[in-house]
């Protein structure tokens, strides 16, 4: 399998090495997709102190079990689980304890079921598609278990759109509560509900919330010459 490591600050390589091997207590994971965690920023920028390379970097991973240890009982294969790895998420495989996995199946179906009239589901979506549904949105609502930058609280900054999410992660550093959104515990049902209950009342609250994210956002953005002249900047600060 395919696998990204940090061979040394601000340097990625793509591996091949052999399919990992699991623990009575694991799962094997086909990875979907790997999130960014901002503790990793500072592995690649060299910047933090407990690191030592090569790194091999990713944190928060979705994907599908492909195989389980003898001893697991839950997630079974085939089933699609979101999940914590202290490294190794950027590959195409990844072994990580049954315990740190969480079902990321059909719930959005089954909630699109039970209140047909109040739910839709679309499984996916084309970028023109994001800022639509976004900009159809009283506010974005973002309850994540673990959670990296949150490139998606961004976006809805971008459209103008208040954040409602769980106080985990990079979350926090770039959704200030009560200013460009309302911030949560995590598995926290009964505080997710009053935080929703009081945006979705209050419509010019609402409203507050998405036109503080628009302000807060402007330092993000960025044409692509100015992204890859900052980038320049960074690389060049880094190795000097």
């Amino acid at each position: 399998m395919r696998l990204a490591v940090l061979p040394e600050p601000s340097r990625f390589e793509l591996v091949d090495e052999p399919e990992p091997t699991i623990a009575p207590d694991e799962v094997l994971l086909r990875v979907a997709a790997c999130g960014v965690c901002t503790s990793e920023l500072d592995m690649y920028r060299g910047l933090a102190g407990h690191a030592s390379y090569p790194w091999y970097p990713g944190h928060e991973v979705s994907g599908v079990v492909e195989r389980v240890g003898r001893d697991v009982d839950t997630p079974a294969v085939g089933d699609h689980v979101a999940a914590w790895v202290t490294t190794r998420g950027y590959g195409e495989q990844v072994a990580v304890r049954a315990e740190y996995c969480f079902s990321a199946g059909n719930v959005p179906l089954e909630l699109a079921a039970e209140l047909p009239t109040q739910t839709r589901w679309t499984e996916s979506l084309s970028t023109p598609e994001v800022a639509r549904a976004l900009d159809d949105a009283t506010v974005l609502v973002l309850p994540s278990r673990s959670e990296g930058l949150g490139r998606v609280v961004v976006e809805a900054f971008c459209r103008g759109r208040g954040v409602v999410a769980s106080r985990v992660g990079g979350i926090p550093d770039i959704v200030e509560d009560g200013t460009t959104g309302l911030l949560v515990a995590p598995e926290n049902a009964d505080a997710l509900a009053d935080a929703l209950v009081r945006v979705l009342s209050d419509s010019q609250f609402a409203g507050r919330l998405g036109a503080a994210g628009h302000t807060a956002v402007q330092p993000w953005l960025a044409t692509p010459e100015e992204y890859a002249r900052r980038i320049r900047e960074l690389v060049d600060a880094v190795t000097e």
